[in-house]
């Protein structure tokens, strides 16, 4: 699954670390499945109405 992230993304990065401490310089510095998780349709909506949510969130706490 990461070999083909990495092609997908090519020379961009796909995460950028909110602190320094946490920033290791890979493209992907997370770790992949071997098989994607399956969402069925309602929880792939429901991911993506609450997700900018999210984020803002975990963006609060980590100024916090």
């Amino acid at each position: 699954m990461k070999s083909r992230l990495e092609a997908v993304v090519g020379n961009h990065s796909i995460y950028t670390a909110r602190r320094q401490e946490y920033n290791n310089g890979a493209k992907i510095p997370f770790r992949t499945s071997r098989n994607p998780l399956e969402l069925s349709a309602s929880q792939t909506r429901e991911v993506g109405s609450i997700g900018k949510d999210i984020a803002n969130y975990f963006s609060a706490v980590d100024v916090l």
